[in-house]
């Protein structure tokens, strides 16, 4: 497997850099990879809770100090 390439390290931002198994097929006309490392917790809720839920800024927030969200 190592010499296919399975393996991939990838940068986290609390752990550094970690090795990942990777996708263990390949696709001749469709690209398989691995873009990044797995998110840290509320990573993404600026843009879940604000773009997609549609809560303001100052919502967020509030809802962070009081620990409904990290």
């Amino acid at each position: 497997m190592e010499g296919r390439g399975f393996f991939l390290e990838k940068e986290h931002p609390e752990v550094g850099v970690r090795r990942h198994a990777g996708i263990p097929w390949r696709m001749s006309e469709t690209e398989c990879e691995i873009r990044s490392a797995a998110p840290i917790m509320g990573q993404d809720n600026e843009y879940v809770f604000g773009e997609l839920l549609g809560y303001s800024g100052d919502q967020i927030a509030d809802m962070a100090a009081r620990g409904v969200i990290r």
